[in-house]
């Protein structure tokens, strides 16, 4: 193919009608620009394998939709180091996260991003170890310091006996400011004295009271709930009691209160009650929260 290069086309190869007042000549169409173009369209439909047909004027458009199918490369599977065609995942594969292949779409990458958002969590736990814990003043648990016998471990426990009376212990507690205000659950961690027997019973039991800012030190506390355990083979045995159930404190509890928290054994509860002491090694707390805590101005 060529532009027109006859002598009276213009210089930059473009046809001119011509101008008889200057004198211009109008371009000349040469038999050589013509055949070109001719022949040019004309190879590409019989390079299609089309035979030329002067009634047809599509065969340029099909030999080009021919020639591109002919030659484009077929593409295989794309891979993460191939290029290729690739399939689009559904929401549900990508939210399972397993397939290799697929290609995610922006919405199913929404939809598996906010199933992967976990839930704020709506309970949180606190620990209070027996050395936190003080005998009560009237019919008190005792405290002591124990060290065992191999190890040389120590360790605080709050003594409850077994045999006369209920006795009861103290322990406070500030609850995280993003504390619901709601009730409260708790575990305790304890072991029996020596000369316990496996199965035997034993019963503690807790109440509470909520105090906060500008309230009374000396108010009644809620209604105790059991927390009801047994001894597992012998003395040497960590029991860490069934959860209670659900404790309301006295008073308005309100986020950052500080609790006040009985602790008490029923000395005498069960089929086989346990004579011999029960030591308490610390409590484990469960409670309601709501968001995050706030950082202090």
């Amino acid at each position: 193919m060529h532009r027109i290069d006859s002598p009276d086309a213009t210089q930059d190869h473009l046809f001119t009608e011509g101008d008889p007042t200057v004198p211009v000549d109008a371009t000349s169409v040469t038999a050589e620009w013509l055949n070109a173009v001719q022949e040019e369209p004309s190879h590409v439909i019989e390079q299609a394998g089309l035979t030329l047909n002067k009634a047809d004027n599509t065969q340029l458009y099909q030999a080009i939709l021919t020639l591109i199918a002919a030659h484009a490369p077929t593409p295989g599977s794309a891979t993460t180091s191939a290029q290729g065609i690739v399939e689009l995942a559904t929401d549900a594969e990508a939210i399972a996260g397993t397939d290799t292949v697929r290609a995610v779409t922006p919405h199913a990458l929404a939809a598996a991003l906010a199933a992967a958002i976990v839930a704020a969590p709506t309970v949180d736990n606190g620990y209070i170890g027996a050395g936190a814990m003080v005998p009560a003043i009237t019919d008190g648990a005792a405290m002591a310091v124990v060290e065992d016998a191999t190890n040389h471990l120590t360790r605080n426990v709050m003594s409850f006996q077994g045999s006369t009376k209920d006795t009861h212990s103290f322990f406070n507690f500030c609850l995280p400011e993003n504390w619901n205000g709601g009730t409260i659950k708790a575990k305790v961690l304890w072991k029996g004295a020596a000369g316990c027997s496996a199965g035997d019973n034993v019963r503690f039991y807790m109440a509470c009271a909520a105090v906060s800012d500008g309230d009374a030190l000396d108010l009644a506390l809620g209604a105790a709930v059991n927390i009801d355990d047994t001894v597992e083979t012998d003395a040497t045995k960590l029991r860490t009691s069934a959860a209670s159930a659900a404790m309301t404190p006295s008073g308005a509890p309100v986020a950052g209160d500080w609790l006040r928290f009985r602790l008490s054994r029923d000395y005498d509860y069960g089929a086989s009650p346990m004579s011999e002491a029960a030591e308490v090694l610390g409590v484990v707390l469960q409670f309601g929260i709501t968001g995050n805590i706030a950082a202090w101005a």
